[in-house]
């Protein structure tokens, strides 16, 4: 028998998003921040229906996290939004392919979705919105969001960049300096930043309640999430192009998982598929004239950064770890941009970003070889081509250190 969550309550501020939520009988809480944004002046220029629908679609998916703890239903009458059907088709299929890997690493393989129910769509008309011109960078700090703003800048475009700040990953001040240090090399008129704090993130909901699932897991709904809260941008400060960093590495999946024949992709929320599917939503049903524009989409990662190697002193501040920021140092995704800082910008360089030689790392042995042997790790890294690659050149380069040594010898087999 699942759970059911409830959304109790919503209150519109002026910039500010509050939404009060029940799981069973546990209250929790999302206060979302938009300091670009006064919600009363969108109210007064948009109307209130077509400003709660942005909201309310920006808040949505952030509510599939509680699927890890067995919510089978979620209910957001509260909104007094209508749910129809593409909303429910669009649910469904980033509820299901989203949570592929959530539900492999928990041997579920036939849980569904939790259904989404709200008020009834007869009794509202049809209002979709049209934009002025401008285009919005996502920017999450990243190689990929620089290596777009770098194309963005060679193309003569003007733009603003737009970032999230959320809970789960850590201090707040310190995610927009990192993400400040790395935007100030970019040609970015102005910078738009979301605060997401989610009070349900590391509670301890199996010592507390009834319920024995550990915590609830917030790694799988990020892309789709921050893409609704840019549609808001987008109506709000008038932007007709929503330009976002993803690579040709999110179209692969890490594999096909034997017991239902589905792929289990890490990087669903990022795929092609995942941003046509939301951009045909957002036309037909939000804003008819923006568009989700990926100029990576094509590119590996070896072409992604001879782009950023051309603004170094950017790279440098950049960052992309899930587990610590700036970097942790041992998981897969420091081991694959330390790799490739090796091969495309040199030792000397990557020592500089890390100051720590993570070849020479025992604990990061076996991370450098998931990389290239077997299933790709779950992570945001590059393909097993990708990372051959970066090996073949610190080689050549003369780099040294003990993983390069186990590659040699699984190459020699």
């Amino acid at each position: 028998m699942g759970t059911t969550l409830t959304v109790k309550n919503v209150q519109i501020l002026p910039h500010r998003l509050f939404v009060l939520l029940e799981l069973d009988n546990i209250m929790f809480s999302i206060s979302v921040w938009f300091p670009s944004i006064n919600l009363h002046v969108m109210i007064n220029s948009l109307g209130e229906l077509q400003t709660r629908k942005l909201l309310f679609h920006s808040i949505l998916f952030d509510l599939q996290n509680f699927m890890s703890a067995g919510t089978d239903i979620v209910d957001v009458t509260a909104f007094d939004i209508p749910i129809n059907d593409d909303l429910l088709t669009l649910w469904m299929e980033c509820g299901k392919h989203n949570w592929n890997e959530w539900r492999y690493k928990n041997n579920l393989p036939h849980t569904p979705p939790a259904k989404l129910i709200g008020c009834n769509t007869q009794n509202y008309q049809q209002s979709v919105m049209t934009t002025g011109s401008g285009n919005l960078l996502m920017f999450s700090g990243g190689k990929d969001s620089l290596s777009t703003s770098l194309i963005l800048d060679e193309m003569g475009l003007d733009y603003d960049t737009f970032f999230v700040l959320q809970s789960k990953d850590g201090r707040m001040d310190l995610q927009r300096q990192l993400i400040g240090d790395v935007i100030k090399y970019t040609k970015s008129h102005r910078h738009h930043e979301v605060v997401l704090f989610e009070d349900y993130i590391m509670a301890p909901i199996e010592t507390c309640t009834k319920y024995n699932f550990k915590g609830i897991a917030t790694d799988f709904v990020e892309n789709i999430s921050c893409m609704f809260k840019s549609v808001l941008y987008a109506a709000a400060l008038n932007f007709d192009s929503v330009f976002g960093g993803n690579e040709k590495a999110s179209d692969e999946a890490n594999f096909i998982w034997d017991l239902t024949g589905e792929e289990v992709n890490h990087q669903w929320g990022k795929t092609l598929a995942a941003e046509n599917m939301i951009n045909n939503y957002v036309n037909k049903h939000l804003i008819s004239n923006l568009k989700f524009i990926s100029p990576l989409r094509k590119m590996h990662d070896s072409e992604i950064f001879d782009i950023a190697k051309s603004r170094p002193e950017a790279l440098i501040k950049c960052h992309s770890c899930n587990v610590f920021k700036p970097w942790c140092r041992r998981c897969s995704k420091c081991c694959y941009i330390w790799l490739s800082y090796c091969a495309y910008l040199g030792y000397d360089f990557a020592f500089a970003a890390f100051h720590e030689n993570l070849f020479d790392v025992p604990e990061n042995i076996q991370v450098f070889r998931e990389l290239y042997v077997g299933s790709k790790p779950f992570e945001c890294v590059g393909q097993k081509e990708d990372v051959i690659q970066a090996f073949e050149i610190c080689i050549r380069r003369g780099i040294n250190g003990q993983a390069i040594n186990e590659f040699k010898s699984w190459m020699r087999r």
